[in-house]
């Protein structure tokens, strides 16, 4: 049987572009998150830390605020320069970009 196929874009626009005053809070809470999850892991960064390093800061501070777990992309260096990373590991050194 056949079907005919259209595009959602109009209803999925729709849905996004639109927010409530509870979604609205709700983006502005896990934002404010973490921008305090950032500022706490900034004041620790030390050098030798890697990627996995500050990644695992950056969640446990996340959750500690009541945020969620999740998976950071933290991107060190010559890594920061890709917009995956790089498989290589990269530490924090003098002048690191972070």
């Amino acid at each position: 049987m056949p079907y005919d196929m259209i595009s959602a874009d109009p209803l999925v626009r729709a849905c996004r572009l639109i927010k409530s005053p509870a979604e609205l809070a709700l983006m502005q809470s896990a934002n404010n998150v973490t921008l305090e999850a950032l500022r706490f892991v900034h004041a620790q960064v030390e050098r030798g830390m890697d990627s996995a390093n500050i990644s695992a800061l950056m969640d446990r501070a996340t959750v500690s605020l009541g945020g969620s777990p999740s998976s950071h992309l933290v991107l060190l260096n010559e890594a920061s320069a890709y917009p995956h990373g790089s498989l290589q590991v990269q530490a924090v050194g003098e002048g690191s970009t972070i």
